[in-house]
């Protein structure tokens, strides 16, 4: 099966369940040690492990901190994880909803005209089929203009 096709099908993997599994028993730590390491209480952090509770900006920036990955990586794994889940709780409400398309040309032109995309957090399009969400190399009018134009 292609991969693509399992990015639909299969729901992204909860961020503390990762943590869970593959962060904490390679470090030793017991959810208290981890929990006092993150300045958390315990139960904060057995929330988030047993997917009770969602990665937090916060929370993010302090297993960011505690694995040395950064909090990017953290928020992205959880908002693939909760696009994924409303994506498909929406697909009959947002079926009914009818589609500007100079609208989705204009956010495109405002996200080039901003800061770029996180590398960690760049849209794929492969779970909405909406729109890839990628820095361009120059960020003058005529290169925003013609891509807009490229847009499907």
């Amino acid at each position: 099966m292609a991969r693509a096709q399992i990015a639909r099908t299969r729901p992204p993997t909860r961020p503390g369940s990762i943590l869970r599994e593959d962060v904490l028993p390679p470090l030793g730590l017991s959810v208290a040690e981890a929990a006092r390491e993150l300045h958390i209480s315990r139960q904060t952090l057995h929330r988030v492990l047993a997917g009770l509770a969602a990665i937090t900006p916060e929370m993010a920036v302090r297993l960011g901190k505690l694995c040395g990955n950064g909090p990017t990586l953290w928020l992205c794994m959880q908002q693939a994880h909760d696009l994924w889940h409303a994506e498909r709780e929406l697909v009959s409400e947002v079926s009914r909803i009818r589609t500007h398309k100079r609208a989705a040309q204009q956010a495109a032109l405002s996200l080039m005209r901003a800061e770029p995309v996180h590398p960690k957090c760049e849209t794929t399009g492969e779970a909405s089929g909406l729109i890839s969400i990628r820095p361009y190399p120059h960020r003058d009018s005529a290169t925003m203009g013609q891509a807009v134009a490229n847009m499907p």
